[in-house]
């Protein structure tokens, strides 16, 4: 059985457009999204990958008021294992716990950092900037990430063989959910 790799190291510009070209070149339904020591990012990348994975409907609040919707008419083409670790922070967190909680993957390695908010740059003319943080995230049913991470489904004590472990969750062509 085939199993595809695609290792998302931020959410910066691209991201989705690159997922999904990878997609076309792996030829197999079977994936595993490796998320460890990714600080998060952009989020619009962020709802890009919700709209390739993530079952249509809500996918993150923001500030407990803000609900995001997935467009996804295709869920449920790919099996997923997402893998993170003690490093994974901010959309990192919010991608795995959105499709946990959907039951959309099985997230597999370490509880994340904690992070759960994302943040912006605010410029100053001449003196550089400072990043702000600007909201907080939570699931659609309103598991906050901030301060407790996520807790994966498999925890892996020796996340050098997370890869491994998460490619023995696929067999007979279906994901462990």
């Amino acid at each position: 059985m085939i199993t595809g790799y695609i290792k998302i190291d931020s959410f910066s510009k691209g991201t989705t457009l690159k997922t999904k070209q990878l997609l076309k070149t792996l030829n197999t339904n079977n994936i595993i999204i490796d998320l460890c020591d990714n600080p998060g990012g952009a989020h619009d990348e962020l709802m890009g990958l919700f709209n390739l994975f993530a079952p249509k409907g809500p996918v993150l609040k923001v500030n407990n008021s803000k609900t995001y919707f997935s467009e996804n008419k295709t869920f449920g083409k790919y099996n997923l294992v997402i893998i993170v670790n003690k490093n994974s922070a901010s959309a990192a967190e919010a991608f795995a716990a959105t499709m946990q909680e959907w039951g959309a993957a099985v997230i597999i390695g370490e509880k994340t950092y904690g992070k759960g908010t994302f943040s912006r740059l605010a410029e100053e003319k001449r003196r550089g900037g400072i990043v702000m943080s600007k909201g907080i995230y939570t699931t659609p049913g309103g598991r906050k990430i901030i301060g407790m991470g996520v807790i994966p489904d498999v925890e892996v004590k020796d996340m050098d063989n997370a890869i491994e472990i998460a490619g023995r969750l696929f067999c007979n062509n279906s994901c462990a959910k």
